[in-house]
């Protein structure tokens, strides 16, 4: 098992091949760290850690194998409109890079490899809860990473849909993990600024009139299903999957959001719509809206 656990180890950070890669991975927020932390493991085996770096002029992440040895570092460009983050392993070699694509309406980062030859492209949906990875040449899934909405603590499954894929590309699971790590971070750091500064805006929401509140309240004795909210979520999903690369900009999140509440609060009239899947796309738009405007801390961050 010693043996085992060893091979599975090195060949997940230093090796690229399809076969070698396990189907299903989690990376894993450690409820109390130093800095944002997680780890990275099978069902059966501890596979290592990454955590961003305490000391450095810009935000880096460092990846440990189980035996806490340095194997490689993703660091972001100090200069630069998006953020790109640029993959190296423990000698300096270039793994590959993670480069954010500015004024799409979800987010969306491209992958490279060490050549600057892409790759995929990753796409982040709607409720911020799943990266989707499309093969740079046909558009196809090629794996997923997914994390619960209700969440203390950020928990992420790497599901491996297309193993050809990424042994034909070279993809390196590194430059996935990045993403993992840095979308938790993304989502603290607006947290902290929308309490600390985004309250103070003038412009009045429209999820703040009180007709609207009192529309979404109309709901609020119905409790939906575990199967409402993946219904919904799902067809939420499959509605703006359209404008994943439509070229938007938006001032802040709360414009963003508003722009979204208009495409999705007319779903509430949907005849289709059971009363408990209207239920469940109120009580997630409700939460959204807490997690822009209010002082709720909704994902745990203990960096």
């Amino acid at each position: 098992m010693f043996k085992k656990l060893l091979i599975t180890t090195f060949i997940f950070f230093t090796s690229l091949q399809a076969y070698e890669l396990p189907n299903r991975f989690f990376v894993n927020q450690h409820w109390f760290s130093w800095t944002n932390t997680f780890s990275i493991k099978t069902k059966k085996e501890e596979l290592g850690t990454v955590h961003r770096a305490a000391w450095s002029w810009t935000v880096c992440y460092d990846f440990f194998d189980t035996y806490e040895e340095l194997q490689a570092n993703a660091k972001m460009r100090f200069f630069s409109l998006g953020a790109i983050f640029d993959v190296c392993d423990a000698y300096g070699n270039a793994l590959g890079k993670v480069d954010e694509c500015l004024v799409t309406f979800l987010q969306k980062f491209e992958i490279f490899d060490a050549n600057d030859t892409l790759l995929a492209n990753a796409k982040l949906n709607f409720w911020g809860t799943t990266y989707t990875f499309y093969d740079q040449a046909d558009d196809h899934v090629i794996a997923t990473m997914h994390r619960d909405f209700f969440r203390f603590k950020d928990d992420w499954e790497v599901t491996i849909q297309d193993h050809d894929a990424f042994g034909k590309n070279k993809i390196d699971p590194k430059l996935m993990i990045v993403l993992a790590a840095f979308q938790s971070d993304l989502d603290f750091w607006a947290h902290e600024w929308h309490t600390q500064y985004g309250n103070t805006s003038s412009a009045a929401l429209i999820s703040e009139k009180p007709s609207l509140q009192m529309e979404w309240d109309l709901y609020d004795d119905i409790t939906p299903t575990d199967e409402d909210y993946l219904f919904v979520i799902g067809y939420v999903d499959t509605l703006l999957a359209p404008l994943a690369d439509a070229k938007m900009i938006f001032s802040n999140d709360k414009e963003k959001f508003e722009y979204s509440l208009s495409l999705l609060l007319p779903l509430l009239e949907e005849e289709t719509f059971t009363l408990p899947q209207k239920s469940a796309l109120a009580h997630l738009l409700k939460k959204m809206k807490l997690r822009l405007t209010s002082n709720e801390q909704v994902v745990c961050d203990f960096s």
